[in-house]
């Protein structure tokens, strides 16, 4: 009799039959021992980068913010374009160190989901919102199929957000001078 002294979430041993009238097994053991401590390294640095680089982006952020505010005559046309540039960037940076600490939380088992009672018309219109920008730099169209009535559904707003305006702007990323679609039914 074989006990393993491996962690079962671990695939560290795998078994198939042989064909023919014996009907045998083969075995195969494999030492993870080494991939799971490169998988422990893996995760330790995108949480410590993730945190790193949130604190100087809340910063660079702030500061744009509050040039982006703040009324200055001496600021031409050009310029604010520019900062306007900026925020969205930094924006985008901030998803992409949010959506690093969610990877980390999802493979350590510690996601938390807030379930809230939506609406898909309300989170494409949000999701439209913070991409509509995009499409005009782009040349593209956005358009909305959205049926009526749908009923309201459980789901957790923010990551659900998220990820609505992560798979438009990749929509209009790779849509040169066309039409991106958004429906729902």
């Amino acid at each position: 009799r074989w006990v393993s002294c491996l962690p079962p979430s671990l695939p560290a041993v795998t078994a198939a039959r042989l064909a023919g009238a014996d009907g045998g097994s083969v075995w195969t053991l494999r030492d993870i021992t080494e991939r799971a401590r490169l998988e422990q390294a893996k995760s330790d640095f995108v949480a410590t980068a993730s945190h790193e680089l949130r604190s100087p982006l809340t910063s660079i952020k702030g500061v744009i913010e509050l040039l982006h505010t703040t009324e200055n005559q001496n600021l031409t046309p050009r310029q604010l374009d520019f900062i306007q540039i900026a925020l969205q960037s930094t924006d985008r940076l901030v998803d992409l160190v949010n959506d690093l600490l969610d990877v980390e939380k999802m493979e350590s088992g510690s996601t938390r989901l807030q379930y809230d009672d939506l609406s898909a018309a309300t989170l494409i219109a949000h999701a439209l919102d913070q991409v509509a920008s995009l499409a005009v730099d782009g040349q593209n169209v956005l358009v909305t199929e959205i049926a009526p009535g749908l009923p309201s559904f459980p789901g957790d707003e923010n990551k659900l957000s998220r990820t609505l305006v992560n798979l438009i702007a990749n929509a209009i990323k790779f849509t040169h001078g066309g039409t991106v679609t958004i429906t729902a039914s």
